[in-house]
């Protein structure tokens, strides 16, 4: 859970939320509008930008050009210069129009100082206030971990903030469910495959997002030999919890296959072998496990496995 926070600006005495523009289970991401705020707008902006002072016509530095990456990413093509440019200023000015807000433009600055005299209008003329054009407010932007988020809550409108700004709450990644399966049991199990998800009596049908190469097993944290799957549920599903135990069945149709009692299957290396016996003794043959059940383990055709071959029991 991560918490969007709005920064109250100089010369402003109270954050009221004018206008929330998401709503709750709304993903969010860079260059959207997240919510105004006295009249200002909250824009996201990418965490690659370190967010830290306000910009002006002229000034350089790392934050600049990786500003100015991000305008160019989110379709605001603006020069990678270093220096906050006049193409920096329209970049930016063109992605608070396309969010229907307007960007703010700097206070005059003195051509010639702050502490310079004038002596004849001449000389006023010669040094009048030059305008900044847009510039860049940080206190107008919020950034979200990883760049993206969905929405948990967000203050209404009318909501006056309290001190420390709290906006809304976003969730950065999708609740999942990780698993470890056997050798025998990890063949069953693919990227993208549906599996049943039980927990209690809450049952979910749900897809296998990620599966991992063969691990090790660890006795002292109590973790088998095996693949781990990572299953993720969807926003809102009900019935499940942080540390809760829950049984994961493939969706794969049972089918006619060979099958051998599963005592007999051995495990090497990462490898499931059965032992035969042959006139010349006992003969190690590896085998693709299927699918496993009631004791029983289903395995892939196998030209040295044929039907009524005796397999070796422990």
């Amino acid at each position: 859970m991560s918490t969007v926070v709005a920064t109250r600006p100089p010369g402003v005495d109270r954050l009221v939320v004018m206008a929330p523009s998401r709503n709750l289970g709304d993903t969010v991401t860079p260059g959207e509008l997240l919510a105004v705020v006295s009249d200002r707008p909250l824009l996201v902006l990418p965490a690659s930008v370190p967010l830290y002072r306000d910009l002006f016509l002229g000034d350089t530095g790392s934050d600049v050009t990786a500003l100015q990456h991000a305008l160019t990413d989110l379709g605001y093509s603006s020069n990678i210069s270093g220096t906050f440019d006049a193409s920096t200023q329209a970049a930016l000015e063109a992605w608070y129009e396309a969010v229907g807000q307007t960007a703010p433009f700097g206070s005059p600055v003195s051509a010639s100082g702050p502490d310079s005299e004038t002596s004849s209008p001449a000389q006023s003329e010669a040094t009048a206030p030059q305008t900044q054009g847009v510039v860049f407010r940080w206190r107008e932007f919020v950034q979200i971990p990883r760049d993206s988020g969905r929405i948990a809550s967000m203050a209404s409108v009318g909501t006056v903030l309290g001190e420390d700004g709290v906006l809304a709450r976003l969730t950065i990644a999708d609740d999942t469910i990780v698993a470890r399966a056997d050798l025998l049991q990890a063949d069953a199990f693919s990227v993208g495959s549906l599996v049943t998800v039980r927990a209690g009596s809450n049952t979910a049908d749900l897809k296998v997002t990620s599966l991992s190469a063969f691990k090790d097993g660890d006795p002292g944290q109590n973790l088998i030999p095996g693949k781990d799957l990572v299953i993720a549920l969807p926003p809102g599903a009900k019935g499940f919890s942080r540390d809760q135990s829950v049984t994961i069945t493939s969706g794969k149709e049972a089918s006619k296959s060979l099958a051998v009692p599963l005592i007999a299957i051995r495990q090497e290396q990462g490898a499931a072998f059965v032992e035969v016996e042959t006139p010349e003794g006992l003969k190690r043959v590896e085998v693709e496990v299927t699918a496993q059940a009631d004791g029983w383990a289903g395995i892939a055709e196998n030209k040295d496995l044929p039907v009524t071959t005796r397999v070796r029991l422990p």
